[in-house]
This record gives C-alpha cells, structure tokens and sequence, in this order.
C-alpha cells in the first residue's frame, strides 16, 4: 500500500481547494536500448473538513502531456507521437 501523507489545503471556494503535493521522480528514463521510457506520478486524493470523514478517494496523475496520453477515469496512458522535445 502507497504511504498516506496529509497537508493542510487552501479552500478556494465551495467546490475547490489546493494543496502542495510530494515532488515526483524524474519523468523520463532510458533503458538499456536508448529507449526513453516516460514516468507516470500518481495520487489517490481525498478530503475531509473534521478530520475523520473522508470523501471518496479521486485518481490524480502527473505527466507530461506533451508525450503522453493517460486517462484517471482507467488509470491508462499512451505515448503520443514521439517529437523532439520527448526524445531527448
């Protein structure tokens, strides 16, 4: 199971807030063939006004959208046609 990590949010207005989120690691990699692999980050992100009720868990996820298609809803993601900047 991932770690659970709790920050304090800014409420923006009733149907938003915002809050600081744990860095992720490096987006890109290469394999031993000089392929670049592209890193997804994610977060299972919940709320709670009291501290002991939650509201259901909601899929963030970060990445480059330049190279990747990904989809929360399936927790899927594509590589979109390679350009210079996803090649690198």
């Amino acid at each position: 199971m991932a770690d659970e990590i709790e920050e304090e949010a800014q409420i923006i207005n009733s149907g938003m807030a915002t809050c600081r989120l744990v860095s992720s690691p490096a987006r890109k990699k290469r394999n031993a063939d000089g392929e670049t692999n592209y890193s997804v980050f994610g977060y299972y992100i919940s709320i709670t006004n009291n501290g002991y009720n939650y509201s259901e868990e909601v899929p963030l996820l970060v990445y480059d959208s330049r190279c990747l298609n990904c989809s929360a809803l399936d927790l899927t993601c594509t590589k979109k046609v390679e350009w210079k900047l996803c090649s690198m």
